[in-house]
């Protein structure tokens, strides 16, 4: 998105800002909206069945998290916190809405947001076919 457009996608969501090690969603909770990270990096995190806790990846400056939650409702599928003082914008479900009524500001982030799931997809297949050709050393 172009400086323009980013100045334009801050009226549809708040500021938020985050100490290092501050919880921002937890795993489990309801989804109510995306995080657009606008300063820091912050670290997503799921709780596997045996209570173990897994970094699942890193988010910087320019990344996002949360849409899962906006595109299928249901709850927060990770927990994120902030690794470093964090600057976020926070879009809710009902600005998510209207925002998708502009679309000058919709097809980018759209755009993004698809890329940025693609991309995650293609890691997680990749991984699961390294696990599944481990599983084969295993049984052998």
């Amino acid at each position: 998105m172009s400086d323009t457009q980013l100045a334009s996608l801050g009226k549809y969501g708040e500021v938020v800002e985050y100490a290092p090690s501050e919880s921002i969603i937890e795993q489990g909770e309801p989804s109510d909206g995306l995080f657009l990270v606008l300063e820091g990096k912050v670290g997503a995190y799921v709780t596997e069945p045996h209570g173990n806790e897994v970094h699942l990846r890193t988010i910087e400056t320019g990344g996002h998290f949360g849409e899962i939650g906006l595109l299928e409702a249901g709850r927060r599928t990770a927990t994120v916190r902030a690794l470093t003082q964090s600057r976020l914008l926070s879009i809710d479900k009902k600005a998510f809405q209207e925002l998708l009524k502009a679309p000058e500001l919709a097809v980018p982030l759209l755009l993004g947001l698809s890329r940025s799931l693609a991309i995650r997809l293609t890691d997680l297949t990749n991984r699961v076919a390294t696990l599944w050709a481990l599983k084969d050393t295993w049984d052998t």
